[in-house]
């Protein structure tokens, strides 16, 4: 294990997504202004509408993360050796961190937003994370990371769920937005039942089979509590509940995948 690796790494992962999600607030603005269904998962903060925060205070802290996440990137990359692609790496994460938000490109506002987070979250991190401590790639990162990026894609149709009236307002195009409502949640369930689909046959091609068999119970698992959910009536308690179970099941398959990797030889 290289503790200096890990720890400048964690600095560029925690840094980037504080920029991801400080460009969210800047972005979102108008939308969270409008959002009456706010969550502590969900929503954005509300600091700025609220008049809490200063928007200069945003723009401030979201130039001083995006800096030290390059500055961090260059000391990976020069200091500790890690070579140019996984600057490449962590230039690409950032870049799409700031575009789910930002225009030009403004991912979340155009319906890509949800399979741009899928990614970056769910692969481009640890695979980044992986080739920065071992300095080549696996396909074990590859078979443990398939099941999340189908979550993240059910995490986000659940998250964006109580945001869909106030997204539809500003004209934030989330797929949530583009679909009614019983599809975007069926959507959801589909995905989360795919990534249970995809640890299970990473089981068969590679993935120790303890953990395609727990992750892939926990995913389908998901999948049967969010089919269940979507049938509740819409109130604030069912937007709270399902985003913070969401949040939670995410999680615990993180958790599942990262004793895969940490204890593959």
């Amino acid at each position: 294990m290289d503790w200096a690796k890990f720890s400048l790494m964690q600095v560029v992962i925690s840094s980037s997504q504080l920029s991801g999600a400080l460009a969210n607030e800047f972005a979102d603005i108008g939308s969270d202004r409008l959002n009456k269904n706010r969550t502590w998962f969900s929503g954005g903060s509300g600091m700025v509408v609220s008049g809490r925060i200063e928007v200069k205070i945003v723009v401030q802290a979201l130039v001083f993360w995006t800096v030290l996440t390059i500055a961090a990137s260059l000391g990976l990359a020069l200091m500790l050796k890690t070579g140019i692609v996984s600057l490449l790496l962590i230039v690409v994460g950032l870049s799409l961190a700031l575009s789910y938000s930002l225009r030009p490109l403004a991912l979340s506002y155009r319906g890509l937003g949800e399979i741009e987070m899928a990614f970056m979250v769910s692969f481009l991190t640890p695979v980044a994370s992986f080739y920065v401590m071992f300095g080549t790639f696996d396909e074990m990162i590859l078979l443990a990371t398939a099941p999340i990026v189908f979550q993240m894609m059910g995490l986000m149709m659940v998250v964006e769920f109580p945001d869909r009236d106030a997204d539809i307002a500003a004209g934030k195009r989330t797929l949530v937005a583009r679909m009614r409502l019983a599809s975007s949640w069926s959507l959801g369930v589909l995905m989360l039942v795919l990534g249970g689909a995809a640890a299970l046959v990473g089981g068969f091609i590679g993935l120790p089979s303890a953990t395609a068999a727990l992750a892939g119970a926990v995913l389908l698992a998901e999948a049967l509590v969010f089919w269940i959910l979507g049938n509740a009536p819409e109130s604030r308690s069912k937007s709270f509940w399902s985003t913070a179970i969401s949040c939670g099941f995410y999680v615990l398959v993180i958790m599942i995948i990262a004793v895969t990797i940490a204890t593959w030889q």
